[in-house]
């Protein structure tokens, strides 16, 4: 389980984000900033996003994640890790507003 923060019309948002791994054994570090589109109302990023696309090199790296909810919102990320190949865990990746 991680954590992030949303700016989000002037003001700093925190998140709980889980579901996100580097490879089998997990991560040392990892951090990811990014673009959210189709974002109208705060509690819409709320939710489970699925893969529209994700990449990323072996090792201490760089890579892209491109995700959507149910709510139809779409963050495009740009990452940084220090581990293995880069995966959302099977069941997706889980954002909430704390």
């Amino acid at each position: 389980m991680g954590g992030g923060h949303l700016h989000f019309q002037g003001r700093d948002v925190a998140l709980k984000v889980n579901g996100i791994g580097v490879g089998a054994i997990g991560w040392d570090k990892f951090s990811a900033d990014g673009e959210v589109y189709h974002l109208h109302h705060l509690h819409d990023i709320n939710g489970t996003y699925s893969a529209i696309n994700a990449s990323a090199t072996a090792g201490a790296g760089q890579g892209e994640i491109d995700m959507q909810n149910e709510h139809g919102v779409e963050i495009r990320a740009h990452t940084t890790s220090a581990g293995l190949n880069l995966s959302l865990a099977p069941t997706g990746v889980q954002i909430q507003i704390r």
